[in-house]
């Protein structure tokens, strides 16, 4: 929570920031026996980050604020963390060197129930190589705490934000893991 307390406090008050950090801590305590172990450090990474981000929406939500006014603080910190990854990781995460360990990261975590697979792109695709999950564990993580806000919605773009931070949180916390 030390990450929000600047932003939070700039923008509601350092009454409003303490009394948020207070209860996310409590609201994740909350969550705690719920939270899935996957045996895929990444995996288990993106799970605690979400266990996270859905603590600081129930603590917003207690403040009166909105989903949206605590994604758009998530997406400001993740592109700090963003920023921090050399753009060359980029180029390795895209080599052949990555898609060996890429391929064997999906092979991992199929193995925990996540059926998911390594897809190089093609001349007419829009993408150099994918990592697409058939039987994502972090969605059926979503659907038990009640945070469909996550999914496509034709009234919100919250679904767009969530998933363009969720896909560059994967570069970074797979980036580490692959090399």
């Amino acid at each position: 929570m030390n990450r929000y307390d600047k932003r939070l406090t700039a923008q509601y008050g350092l009454e409003s920031s303490k009394t948020v950090q207070e209860n996310v801590i409590r609201h994740f305590i909350d969550l705690i026996p719920n939270i899935p172990y996957y045996n895929v450090v990444s995996y288990r990474e993106i799970i605690l980050i979400n266990a996270q981000i859905i603590a600081i929406i129930r603590a917003m939500k207690d403040e009166g604020k909105s989903t949206e006014d605590t994604l758009r603080i998530q997406a400001e910190l993740f592109k700090e963390d963003w920023g921090k990854v050399p753009k060359f990781m980029g180029r390795i995460f895209v080599s052949k060197f990555g898609g060996y360990f890429l391929r064997r990261l999906a092979a991992k975590v199929t193995a925990e129930g996540w059926n998911t697979e390594y897809k190089k792109g093609i001349q007419n695709d829009d993408f150099i190589v994918s990592i697409v999950t058939h039987n994502c564990g972090l969605v059926e993580y979503l659907k038990s705490e009640g945070m469909t806000i996550y999914f496509k919605n034709k009234k919100t773009d919250v679904f767009e934000l969530v998933k363009r931070i969720i896909l560059k949180k994967l570069l970074i916390v797979w980036l580490p893991v692959i090399l």
